[in-house]
């Protein structure tokens, strides 16, 4: 890797004056820690495209402040979010209030949960997502920037400090952002916002997870060898949530490769039979729960970990490999969001 001499070489006119606003903002409690690009009025309005800036996004939890498209923007250019991207962001921020996602509580638990952001469809290709070999990692900028915005905008415009509104014991990663693209599905399977009843091309989800839980099968040669692993990673003993009847947030969220894929489709797997086969198969016996924990329990038989098919989302991602992805659900309970997207 070349070193760019100087900093007018690099375009840095001024690159005291660019690190004085880096840390300005830092010391004001306006980043998530790291570097961030300044937003300038000129940076802001080229983000906006032509957008109304006073138009109204939606209130934003945990402290209800109401969002409009000029503060989404500013955070768009503080993450290196591009043009082309903002549309995707201004979805996800527009679902943050659904109840179903739970802001309020996933956002100020001493939990370590943190909000998650999925593209599907043509936009993944249009803005450059990464859905291939690590789309839950480094190296896209699409991913790493839009799951970045969205934090910021969790943490400036709904107020989700660390440390005061944000009570989290340890944290995660994944606080800094999180951003996955979904891949195209083999026929006849469907993309998942068109399984949830978005009928739009493009659509976002937005989930909160409370980790990440590899899973590894590189033995099986059949669908459903693959689908027993999955669901023997899926129960976590010491997850018990939602008042003591279910595992987690009573949803499963799977990332599988696309050679577990292709195996599932040539075995005759539809994505309902794999739903409903996780949804049976990844109930946790009492016996397998800590004795120390057993006060928690209200369900009078096996824990699901899942409240009913409908909860267990299946997403086509990532390259080459037999490695699937589990993102486990808050404890308090948290439902992922699935929105469309023009």
């Amino acid at each position: 890797m070349e070193l760019i001499e100087t900093d007018r070489a690099a375009g840095f006119a001024d690159s005291l004056a660019y690190r004085d606003v880096v840390d300005r903002l830092h010391d004001e409690g306006l980043t998530d820690g790291l570097p961030v690009i300044p937003p300038t009025a000129a940076r802001v309005q080229v983000m906006l495209g032509g957008r109304s800036p006073s138009a109204p996004v939606g209130v934003v939890p945990p402290l209800a402040r109401q969002a409009d498209t000029r503060t989404i923007a500013i955070c768009a250019v503080m993450a290196g979010c591009r043009p082309a991207e903002f549309g995707a962001l201004l979805a996800a921020v527009g679902a943050l209030p659904d109840p179903r996602l739970n802001l309020v509580g996933v956002a100020t638990t001493t939990g370590n949960t943190a909000v998650g952001l999925a593209l599907h469809g043509e936009v993944v290709d249009r803005i450059g997502a990464n859905a291939g070999s690590s789309t839950l990692g480094p190296g896209n900028r699409v991913n790493a920037s839009l799951g970045r915005a969205l934090s910021l905008v969790v943490r400036l415009v709904g107020g989700a400090t660390p440390g005061t509104v944000d009570m989290t014991t340890i944290g995660q990663p994944a606080k800094f952002g999180c951003c996955f693209a979904e891949g195209e599905p083999p026929a006849p399977w469907r993309p998942l916002h068109v399984r949830r009843g978005v009928t739009s091309p493009s659509a976002v989800t937005v989930f909160a997870t409370a980790g990440v839980i590899e899973v590894v099968d590189v033995v099986s040669g059949t669908g459903e060898g693959l689908l027993q692993t999955l669901a023997a990673a899926v129960p976590l003993p010491t997850a018990i949530g939602g008042g003591g009847e279910v595992l987690g947030g009573g949803e499963i969220l799977a990332l599988i490769p696309p050679e577990w894929a292709d195996h599932l489709v040539a075995d005759g797997w539809s994505e309902r039979d794999v739903a409903e086969y996780l949804y049976e198969n990844t109930r946790l016996p009492l016996s397998r729960v800590p004795e120390s924990l057993r006060s928690q329990v209200t369900a009078t038989g096996d824990l699901p970990s899942a409240r009913s098919p409908d909860d267990v989302l299946v997403c086509v991602t990532g390259g080459v490999g037999t490695k699937a992805i589990l993102l486990p659900s808050w404890q308090g309970t948290a439902h992922a969001v699935t929105v469309g997207l023009d």
